[in-house]
């Protein structure tokens, strides 16, 4: 199958074969990990930072790294108690990973809720990963 995709890139049928994959299009949202639900609440005690939301993010660097970030958010202060975090290069079952889904185990750790745009790896990765999960 990745082989076949893989000959198909930039033939300009690409929402064609989106189409075709389950999910790829979809977001996936999980509102049951934060005990406060979805509501929304100040980084601040001051009232002149009521109106402020902290946004963080972090590139996974191909999802090798996604728990490193929960050791810094813990340990530096600027990144403590953030109300969005941005992420990138995130996993669902990887093996370079681990096979965990990224997001939700960080999701997790924090007490946050856990919202996931979908990326499909058409390759299988960097050679030392390839050699790892032979």
């Amino acid at each position: 199958q990745r082989e076949k995709w893989l000959k198909q890139k930039g033939d300009k049928n690409q929402l064609e074969y989106t189409k075709q994959l389950p999910n790829l299009d979809k977001i996936e949202i999980d509102n049951s990990i934060s005990p406060n639900g979805c509501s929304w609440q100040s980084n601040s005690s001051s009232s002149s930072d009521a109106a402020n939301i902290k946004v963080i993010g972090w590139n996974a660097e191909r999802g090798t790294h996604w728990d490193k970030f929960y050791t810094m958010i813990q340990e530096k202060v600027e990144l403590q108690k953030p109300m969005v975090i941005l992420l990138n290069e995130m996993d669902v079952g990887m093996a370079r990973s681990g096979n965990v889904h990224t997001v939700r185990q960080l999701a997790i750790q924090l007490g946050m809720n856990a919202y996931g745009v979908e990326f499909l790896e058409l390759t299988r990765g960097t050679q030392e990963e390839q050699e790892a999960t032979k």
